[in-house]
C-alpha cells in the first residue's frame, strides 16, 4: 500500500511539473503582466489563411511568430529594435514587424504585429487591440440592427431610378458563341447561372444576339461569371465619365483619425439594365440561352456608369466625410464621434437609394485600413502585403520578356524607394536595342538589391496642405529627379513623393547648369498639384540656381525661357551641399506615374499568347487589329513590339521581306481561285487553295501526289458549294491533265495555267506558301513530331483569322461580309495602286524583236555565272505579259514571262558589261510588313555596286541604297535594276597576277532606272 501511494504521489508531482512547463511555454506575452490574466484561443482567417490565435488581455502589444509569417507567405519589415520580456522575465529582441488583415468578429481588421521567436503560440492579440475590437464590435452590431436592410446576407440591392443603357450602332448584331470550357468549369458555371436566375439577375432568352462567356475562378474557390463582350463593346460609344485618381482618394485621409471602408455587394448587379437592351447581353450555357437583367461585368461602360451613380448618390458627402472609388467607399472622421456621425449619414444615403453592402469585407472604425492597394493612416501610406507576396514569388529573369515584367512590377516602388534607377541601371542595359540577354554577376547583384528594397517597409507621408512644401531637385548625365518633402510635428522632414524623368537625346548634350535648370522645371511642374498657388522652398545642390532671379546671370536664352515658365510659382531658392540633401533619384529611367504591375504583366501574357496563337507568330499589324478590337490599351503597340523582339523563334527565323510583282484585280468572292501543292516534307503533299478576293485559304492533305488524288480533292471542294469561276494553277502534271479539265468543264470553271518555270505567276498563293514554310520552321523541332492534320488546321484557322491590311479586315470577316464597303474600298485602292505599279514596271516587247533569254533557276548552278545566255526573237505576245519566243540556237518556241527575257538592243558589248535602262517614274516603296505582303513575290536580289554613265555613285546594293538619301527616282530605279539581276557579274580571267577576279560585280546603268535588260560583255561570252 505504501509503495502504491508513493507511486501515485510521484505521478501527480510529474504531471504538475509538465503542466507548469507547458504553461511557461505558452506564457510568452510581452512586458510585465500578472499571472492571473485570462487567455482565449480561437481560429480566424488571417490574410486568407485559417490560423489559431490567442486573445490575451495581459499583453501590451500584438505579436506573431516567424513560422506563422512564413505560413501566410510573407516576410517582416525591418524596424527599430525593441527589447521586451514576458511574465517570467524572459527577454526578446524584436527587429521586425508586419501589417496583417484578419477577421475580427463580423468585420475585417488591419493591425501591426511584432515578429517574435517563441514556442507554444503563433499569433497573439494584445489588450489594446482587444479593447478596440470589443468596443467596435458593439458599435457595429448596433449599426447592423439599425441598417439590416442594406447589410443582409443574400439580398442584392437595386439602385432606385437608375437604368444602364447599351446604345449600339443601328444594323449591327453580335453572334459569338465562344469556345468550349473544361468540364469542371462548366459545371460550376451551370450552378452559378441557376443561382443568378433564382435571384432574378438573369433570365431565359430568345435573343438573336449571343456573346461568349468568360468564367473566372476566385481565390476563395468560387466562380465569377463574366461575358467576353469585346465585339459588343466595339459597336458601343464610350462613356467619357472619368474615375477619380486613386492617389487623390488616399490623400483625402490626411489628418483623419478613424476610418471605415465599405464594399458594395455585387456592385454592378445593383444597377438594372434597360429592358430593350437586355437581349444584347445574351449568352449560352450548354444548350440554354440566357440574358442579363442587370448591368453585366465585361461591359466597357460599366465602371463609368457606376462611378457616376455613386458620385450622384453621395454628392453632398463627398470630400466632406467620404470618398468613393467604384464599389469602395472610405468614410473618415477627425475623432470617434465625428466618424460615427459620418458613417450613419453615408449608410442612410445608401439605404435611401436601395444599395446593399458586403458586410464580410467591411473595415469598421479603425486607425489603419487597407485601401486601394495601400495601408492608410491619417499621416502615412505604404504598399500592402500583396505586393510583397508577389516580390517573394519572383525569380531571376531568364529572358527580356521576364525582365520587362519584373521592372514593371518594381515600377510601383519608385514612389517609395530612393535611388531605384541607380540600382537598376545594370539591368536596364540589357534592354537596349541589339543587346543580347546575358545575365551576369552585375545584373544579379542589382536584382538582389532591388528585391531587398521591395521587401522592406517603405513609408511616405500624406501631404498636409496647411503646411509649406519643400522640393529638392538634382540632375545627372541621363536623367533628372525631384523629391517632395514636408516637416512633421517634431520638425523632422518627411518624404511625400519621389519624381524622376529621363533626359531627351538633345537634353543629354546640354551642360550641367542647363540640366540642373531642367531638373528644377521638372520638379516644380511634376508636383504642381501640391505647390500651385502656395509658397514653397526649392532646394538644390547647384550653386548657379541661387541666381535664378538674376536675368543677367542666366547667360543663355534657353535658361531664360525656363525661368519664364516658372514665373507663376511662388518659391525661394535654398542652396545646400549634396551630402545634406535627400538626393532625388536622378538616374531613374522610368516615369513615376502609378501603374498596376499585375495588369501590365497580364497584358504581356495576353499579347504573347496572341503572338503564338496557332503557332503563327503573328506580326505587328495582325496583333494590333485583333487585340485592338478586344482591349483599349494605350500601350498596346509598345507591348506588341516588346513581345515580338523577345520571341526567340522569331529571331531565329527572320522573315525575308519581298516586294510584289503583280496584282490581279477581282470584284467578288470565288471569281478567281489559286491552287497549288505544298509540302511538309518530301513525302507529305498538301493541296492549298486561296480565294483572290477575300484571301481565305483552304488546305487538304493528299494521300499520294497523283492527278487522281488531286482531282478528287478538287471535286470535294466544289461539292461543298465552293464553286469558283476561274482557277489558276501551275503547269504541273497534277493540274495539266484531261481528267481535271473534264471536271472543270462540267462545272463551268475556267482554268488558267501560269508560264512554266515562272512560279511568280501564281504569286499570291506562293506568298502563302512562304508563310507556311515559316510556320513549319517555328513549330517543328528535331526529334519532336507533331500531328500533320493538327498543323494544317492550326495554320488555316490562324491565317484566316489574321488581319490583312490589303483588305482592311481578316479573311474570315471578308468571306462572311463580302458586300462590306470597307472590303470593296480596300480592294479598289489596292487595285488602283497595282495598275499604276504594273504600268511602270512592265516592259513591252514587239513581235520580231531580238531578245536575250534568261536562264532558269534550275539551269543556274553558280551564282557568279551570267544569267542571260541564250539569244532569241519574240514570235507573239500572249496574255498577262507573256510571250512566245523562239530560241536562236535550237529553234524551239517557248512561252516566257516578261521577266525572263531582256532587250538585246539595250546592250553594248565592251570589255566590261554596261546596262542601259529606260527612265521610269517612282513606283512606290517596298512593303516591309510581314503580315501584309499578300501579293506576288519578287525575284531575288544580290548586293551590287552600280554606277550611272556619268560615273556618280548610285548605290552599293539595294539594301544599302534604300537608306542612302539618294533621289527617289534613282533609288527606285536602282531597285528595279537589282531585282532583274541581268548580267549581274562579269568574270575576267587571265589577269596579270594570274588570279581569278570579278572585274565588275554588277552591270553599270546608264541612268540608274527601270526595266534595264542586257547582254553579256565580250569576256562573258568567252568564259560563259
Amino acid at each position: 500500500m505504501k509503495e502504491e501511494k508513493r507511486k501515485n504521489i510521484e505521478g501527480a508531482e510529474r504531471r504538475i511539473k509538465e503542466r507548469k512547463k507547458k504553461e511557461k511555454q505558452n506564457k510568452v506575452e510581452i512586458n510585465h503582466v500578472e499571472k492571473t490574466e485570462k487567455r482565449r484561443k480561437e481560429e480566424i482567417k488571417v490574410e486568407g489563411t485559417t490560423m489559431e490565435i490567442i486573445r490575451y488581455t495581459g499583453a501590451d502589444i500584438n505579436v506573431i511568430t516567424e513560422e506563422a509569417v512564413k505560413e501566410i507567405g510573407m516576410e517582416g519589415y525591418e524596424t527599430e529594435e525593441q527589447i521586451v520580456e514576458n511574465i517570467f522575465g524572459t527577454k526578446y529582441k524584436l527587429t521586425k514587424e508586419i501589417w496583417i488583415t484578419y477577421k475580427a468578429g463580423d468585420t475585417d481588421r488591419t493591425d501591426r504585429f511584432r515578429i517574435v521567436e517563441a514556442p507554444g503560440m503563433r499569433i497573439l492579440i494584445g489588450k489594446d487591440t482587444l479593447g478596440e475590437m470589443e468596443e467596435n464590435g458593439k458599435a457595429w452590431r448596433e449599426l447592423n440592427q439599425e441598417y439590416k436592410q442594406i447589410l443582409g446576407e443574400e439580398a442584392t440591392g437595386k439602385v432606385k431610378g437608375v437604368v444602364a443603357e447599351i446604345e449600339t450602332i443601328p444594323g449591327k448584331r453580335i453572334t459569338m458563341k465562344g469556345r468550349r470550357w473544361e468540364y469542371k468549369t462548366m459545371k460550376a458555371v451551370e450552378e452559378k447561372v441557376e443561382e443568378l436566375e433564382s435571384k432574378g439577375l438573369v433570365r431565359r432568352s430568345r435573343s438573336s444576339w449571343f456573346n461568349p462567356i468568360r468564367p473566372v475562378w476566385k481565390p476563395n474557390g468560387k466562380i465569377r461569371l463574366t461575358l467576353n463582350l469585346y465585339f459588343l463593346n466595339k459597336i458601343v460609344a464610350n462613356d467619357r465619365y472619368s474615375l477619380p485618381r486613386m492617389q487623390e482618394v488616399i490623400e483625402a485621409a490626411q489628418g483623419m483619425e478613424y476610418f471605415t471602408v465599405l464594399d458594395l455587394k455585387d456592385a454592378y448587379f445593383q444597377i438594372e439594365l434597360r429592358e430593350e437592351d437586355r437581349h444584347k447581353t445574351a449568352f449560352y450555357v450548354g444548350n440554354k440561352l440566357y440574358e442579363w437583367n442587370v448591368m453585366p461585368q465585361g461591359f466597357k461602360n460599366s465602371s463609368a456608369i457606376f462611378q457616376r451613380v455613386m458620385d450622384g448618390i453621395l454628392r453632398e458627402e463627398l470630400n466632406k466625410c467620404c470618398r468613393t472609388y467604384l464599389d469602395d467607399i472610405v468614410v473618415f472622421g477627425e475623432d470617434k464621434e465625428t466618424h460615427d456621425r459620418n458613417i450613419r449619414q453615408v449608410l442612410k444615403r445608401l439605404k435611401e437609394n436601395g444599395l446593399t453592402l458586403n458586410k464580410e469585407k467591411v473595415q469598421f472604425r479603425q486607425k489603419t485600413v487597407k485601401l486601394l492597394g495601400s495601408y492608410i493612416t491619417g499621416r502615412t501610406q505604404e504598399p500592402d502585403n500583396a505586393r510583397q507576396k508577389k516580390a517573394l514569388r519572383y525569380e531571376e529573369p531568364k529572358n527580356k520578356i521576364q525582365l520587362q515584367s519584373f521592372l514593371q512590377f518594381a515600377n510601383v516602388y519608385t514612389r517609395y524607394i530612393q535611388g531605384f534607377a541607380d540600382k537598376a541601371a545594370p539591368i536596364y542595359e540589357l534592354l537596349k536595342k541589339g543587346r543580347r540577354f546575358i545575365w551576369e554577376e552585375e545584373q544579379k547583384k542589382a536584382y538582389t538589391e532591388i528585391m531587398r528594397e521591395c521587401r522592406k517597409r517603405t513609408v511616405t507621408f500624406l501631404p498636409d496642405h496647411k503646411k509649406e512644401f519643400i522640393i529638392e531637385t538634382d540632375a545627372a548625365d541621363l536623367a533628372m529627379g525631384a523629391v517632395l518633402l514636408q516637416e512633421d510635428e517634431a520638425g523632422e522632414e518627411r518624404i511625400v513623393a519621389w519624381g524622376s524623368k529621363k533626359f531627351s537625346e538633345a537634353e543629354r548634350k546640354a551642360g550641367i547648369t542647363e540640366k540642373e535648370y531642367l531638373a528644377v522645371a521638372f520638379g516644380i511642374e511634376h508636383f504642381k498639384y501640391y505647390i500651385g498657388g502656395s509658397k514653397f522652398t526649392l532646394r538644390t545642390d547647384h550653386k548657379a540656381i541661387e541666381y535664378f532671379e538674376n536675368k543677367d546671370a542666366l547667360g543663355t536664352n534657353k535658361l531664360e525661357r525656363i525661368r519664364d515658365r516658372l514665373q507663376t510659382y511662388n518659391f525661394t531658392v535654398e542652396y545646400r551641399q549634396g551630402k545634406e540633401m535627400f538626393k532625388p533619384d536622378a538616374l531613374s529611367r522610368m516615369y513615376t506615374e502609378e501603374t498596376n504591375e499585375a495588369e501590365r504583366a497580364e497584358r504581356m501574357e495576353i499579347v504573347k499568347e496572341e503572338h503564338e496563337s496557332k503557332g503563327l507568330h503573328k506580326g505587328r499589324k495582325a496583333m494590333e487589329y485583333k487585340l485592338g478590337r478586344m482591349y483599349e490599351w494605350k500601350d498596346l503597340k509598345k507591348i506588341i513590339e516588346q513581345v515580338i523582339q523577345g520571341c526567340e523563334k522569331c529571331r531565329r527565323n527572320p522573315t525575308k521581306k519581298k516586294g510584289g510583282e503583280k496584282f490581279v484585280e477581282v470584284e467578288r468572292p470565288m471569281q478567281l481561285v489559286a491552287m497549288d501543292l505544298v509540302y511538309i516534307d518530301q513525302t507529305t503533299p498538301i493541296l492549298s487553295i486561296l480565294d483572290y478576293y477575300t484571301r481565305k485559304i483552304w488546305m487538304e492533305r493528299l494521300e499520294t501526289k497523283t492527278e487522281e488524288e488531286v482531282v478528287r480533292k478538287i471535286e470535294r471542294f466544289i461539292g461543298r458549294g465552293l464553286k469558283p469561276e476561274k482557277i489558276v494553277t501551275d503547269a504541273g502534271k497534277e493540274f495539266a491533265n484531261r481528267t481535271l479539265q473534264r471536271v472543270l468543264s462540267m462545272n463551268g470553271i475556267e482554268h488558267h495555267m501560269v508560264t512554266p518555270e515562272h512560279h511568280q505567276g501564281n504569286g499570291r498563293i506562293e506568298r502563302m506558301h512562304r508563310d507556311w514554310n515559316e510556320y513549319l520552321r517555328k513549330n517543328t523541332e528535331e526529334g519532336k513530331e507533331r500531328n500533320v492534320q493538327e498543323l494544317i488546321e492550326d495554320f488555316v484557322t490562324g491565317k484566316n483569322q489574321m488581319y490583312r491590311r490589303c483588305i482592311g479586315m481578316t479573311a474570315e470577316e471578308a468571306w462572311k461580309w463580302p458586300e462590306s464597303e470597307q472590303l470593296k474600298t480596300s480592294n479598289k485602292r489596292t487595285g488602283r495602286y497595282a495598275r499604276e505599279f504594273k504600268e511602270k514596271r512592265r516592259e513591252k516587247f514587239k513581235e520580231g524583236q531580238e531578245i536575250y533569254i534568261r536562264r532558269t533557276e534550275m539551269e543556274m548552278n553558280s551564282k557568279i555565272g551570267p544569267k542571260c545566255i541564250k539569244e532569241g526573237m519574240v514570235e507573239r505576245k500572249m496574255e498577262n505579259d507573256t510571250y512566245l519566243v523562239r530560241e536562236k540556237d535550237s529553234g524551239k518556241v517557248k512561252k516566257k514571262c516578261h521577266t525572263q527575257i531582256a532587250r538585246k538592243e539595250n546592250f553594248t558589248q565592251n570589255d566590261s558589261t554596261t546596262i542601259r535602262g529606260e527612265e521610269h517614274e517612282d513606283r512606290g516603296s517596298r512593303n516591309d510588313d510581314k503580315d501584309n505582303n499578300d501579293e506576288l513575290t519578287d525575284n531575288s536580289t544580290d548586293d551590287q555596286h552600280v554606277r550611272n554613265t556619268s560615273g556618280s555613285e548610285i548605290c552599293t546594293g539595294y539594301k544599302e541604297c534604300r537608306g542612302r538619301g539618294t533621289a527617289m527616282d534613282e533609288r527606285e530605279g536602282c531597285r528595279e535594276l537589282h531585282e532583274l539581276n541581268v548580267a549581274d557579274r562579269d568574270i575576267n580571267q587571265g589577269t596579270e597576277d594570274g588570279s581569278k577576279s570579278i572585274s565588275n560585280r554588277s552591270s553599270r546603268a546608264q541612268d540608274g532606272h527601270g526595266n534595264a535588260d542586257g547582254i553579256l560583255g565580250k569576256n562573258d561570252q568567252e568564259t560563259g
